[in-house]
């Protein structure tokens, strides 16, 4: 059965109206998003719940039916039981989030979520913002703790040793003085003079 999460996502996206009312592609529906309904009719909090039982029931009997040959997770499950509920238990037997889970293509199963994201509105097929949010919620929930996602942040390189560069400087300036060459002061900036004194020292070596 459909788990806590699965639940409340439903419930959250389909609202409860006991008044039927016709949704964005007219079709008149009453309660938790139960179809079909009666222009007209009114049911009371106690029979939308058990007409959502009944719905759910028989979405999560289509979901075991087409996936039952690969094991799923409460979360996998359970958004499949949102999508089914949603788009009717034909179009999600036939749906490509279907064969991607039969093959094991999680991942893939979840981004198909999100092709379902449309609706005919006066004669169009248009995307419904509602159901484009519901099926990124149904995306995650399939995903929750089902497939290892990769770290979003790397763990840095361990910082390397701090280089004091002046006394880097130092060093040469006294070590170039050593050798004749006049680097100026030996103050640990490497300045025109330190500069030309090395370009001395490495033409004397060559």
């Amino acid at each position: 059965m459909i788990n806590p999460a699965g639940l409340d996502l439903i419930k959250r996206n389909e609202g409860v109206r006991l008044v039927s009312y016709q949704d964005v592609a007219g079709i008149w529906t009453i309660g938790y998003g139960h179809t079909p309904a009666s222009p007209g009719q009114v049911i009371d909090m106690a029979e939308a719940e058990r007409l959502l039982v009944n719905d759910l029931n028989l979405a999560a009997s289509a979901v075991t039916d087409a996936t039952g040959a690969v094991q799923a997770t409460d979360n996998q499950f359970s958004a499949m039981v949102s999508l089914a509920f949603n788009i009717g238990i034909g179009g999600f037997r036939t749906s490509s989030v279907v064969r991607h889970h039969l093959a094991g293509e999680f991942l893939a199963a979840a981004d198909a979520f999100l092709l379902w994201n449309k609706a005919h509105v006066d004669g169009a097929l248009v995307v419904v913002p509602g159901l484009a949010r519901r099926r990124g919620e149904e995306r995650v929930l399939y995903l929750a703790n089902a497939v290892p996602l990769p770290d979003p942040m790397p763990v840095p390189p361990p910082p390397g040793p701090i280089v004091n560069i002046h006394s880097l400087v130092v060093m040469l300036q006294q070590a170039l003085r050593d050798q004749g060459h006049d680097p100026g002061p030996v103050d640990g900036i490497a300045g025109p003079r330190t500069y030309a004194a090395l370009l001395a020292f490495q033409n004397k070596r060559s």
